[in-house]
């Protein structure tokens, strides 16, 4: 009897849910919400860093590209496209951020990039911004050492931001 009750509770739990996830349109599992585009264009972005790597901005556009077709029913376009994303690394500085005995433990990587959104189709979610994304690394090492980790991490939060504020409307 016990078990039965516990099983229905369960059910009507999991019901419940699923019927919340569903109707309420706040959340989808697929990604953010793209209206009714179906076309995008990521431009390749470039970069006018005074430091700079060299497959930093391809990289970048790489993975934006994509997120875009893997979390969204998007097309990829080079044509007048819905949506059309834009962008150029202003920043690749690095940085002491813990300091022990008067020396670096850990130096940080600082990613900075000045963001363009357009959709044709709701020109109210336009927006133009610079977004930042850091990594730290242990001053012990050089950044030729860490750099192409240091920048797959970077390039997945700037991505991770640029979908949040683009698509998800954060």
């Amino acid at each position: 009897m016990i078990w039965t009750i516990k099983r229905l509770i369960y059910f009507f739990f999991i019901a419940f849910f699923t019927y919340l996830m569903t109707s309420c349109g706040v959340y989808s599992f697929k990604g953010g919400s793209i209206g009714q585009a179906k076309t995008v264009n990521v431009k390749l972005f470039t970069n006018e860093a005074v430091n700079r790597n060299p497959l930093l901005a391809q990289n970048l556009t790489d993975k934006l590209r994509n997120k875009l077709i893997r979390e969204t029913s998007l097309r990829l376009s080079n044509d007048s496209s819905d949506l059309v994303y834009e962008g150029t690394i202003t920043a690749y500085v690095t940085s002491p951020v813990a300091i022990s005995n008067d020396a670096a433990t850990k130096t940080r990587l600082t990613v900075t990039a000045r963001i363009r959104f357009r959709n044709k189709l709701d020109k109210e979610k336009n927006f133009e911004e610079s977004m930042s994304s850091f990594d730290d690394f242990d001053a012990s090492k050089t950044l030729q050492e860490v750099e192409n980790q240091l920048i797959e991490s970077i390039n997945d939060r700037m991505v991770l931001q640029i979908f949040n504020k683009s698509i998800n409307d954060w």
